[in-house]
């Protein structure tokens, strides 16, 4: 669906950047500003009886997030939030007063949306805007054979309980990081993504993106979350999603930490098409193989 979405795009004045990146770019008034929308869909992104300020969390960070991708700083957010029939009004109320102290924590408080009340489950559709701040946008559609892979943090296990704390509803949107990426120029990557989907999903993206390119991913390299850690834990790492780590490509070494978060090489683009993941006892799996990894809607 997704690609039939950028097949009906054509270049159109005042948008240098449509459907296909993290956020798309438009021209208003001679100055940018970039736009995403996301929802989260009870029993799909959120289990039901879960606490309105982690739901809240979750619809503004995921947003966040793809602003961290693109190295922008969030400064806006238009809400509309459809409430379940079994959703009653000290609920609403909680989850509209999270909303909207989320927002105003992220810095992008909600300046409008929309209720409605039907019978589906509650769902919140937020959208963002964010402001590049004197800076290009980092696309997902730049990466260059030769350059090194990196992320940020560690992957995997997003759903895992771990001592309360549940990564895809309490995670911290990378929108430092992505900022001091772009304010140094020596840091700067030539492609970015969020890791939403899982980078078994997210990475043959940016490599389709740029152009057809292929990667080499050194599966012992990889950052697995301790919780997941083992003899695969590799597969939860580039399978589980909702990781919302940054995932960068970059044709100079980056430090092990910026703004205090940690970055891990994991592998390279190489000019052959194709995603290889190489394992340390000399196996190699293929995109294909490993298909079935990472979130895909539907299935």
């Amino acid at each position: 669906m997704l690609r039939r979405v950028a097949t009906r795009w054509h270049e159109r004045a005042g948008v240098p950047v449509g459907p296909g990146d993290d956020m798309a770019v438009i021209e208003v008034g001679g100055a940018r500003l970039l736009v995403a929308a996301d929802p989260v869909i009870e029993g799909v992104h959120f289990e039901p009886g879960t606490h309105e300020r982690r739901v809240a969390a979750k619809a503004v960070h995921r947003n966040c997030s793809d602003a961290a991708a693109m190295g922008a700083i969030p400064r806006a957010t238009i809400m509309c939030v459809m409430l379940g029939q079994g959703c009653d009004q000290d609920a609403a109320e909680r989850l509209l007063d999270a909303l909207c102290d989320t927002a105003d924590a992220a810095g992008c408080p909600s300046v409008g949306g929309d209720i409605s009340v039907h019978d589906g489950p509650t769902t919140v559709a937020v959208t963002l805007i964010a402001d590049p701040a004197g800076a290009e946008p980092v696309l997902r559609s730049r990466a260059r054979a030769g350059d090194d892979l990196y992320v940020t943090g560690v992957l995997g296990g997003s759903m895992v309980d771990e001592n309360g704390y549940i990564h895809h509803l309490d995670f911290s949107p990378r929108v430092a990081v992505g900022r001091a990426l772009v304010e140094d120029a020596s840091l700067r990557p030539n492609a970015m993504i969020d890791l939403s989907d899982g980078l078994a999903r997210d990475l043959p993206r940016v490599l389709e993106a740029s152009g057809g390119l292929g990667a080499e991913i050194e599966l012992n390299r990889l950052p697995v979350r301790e919780v997941v850690a083992g003899q695969d834990g590799w597969r939860r790492a580039i399978g589980d999603g909702e990781d919302y780590e940054l995932l960068m490509s970059c044709s100079s070494a980056m430090p092990a930490t910026i703004r205090g978060v940690r970055l891990t090489r994991i592998g390279r683009v190489v000019a052959d098409g194709g995603l290889r993941y190489l394992t340390g006892d000399g196996r190699c799996f293929t995109e294909a193989e490993l298909s079935g990894l990472g979130w895909e809607h539907g299935r």
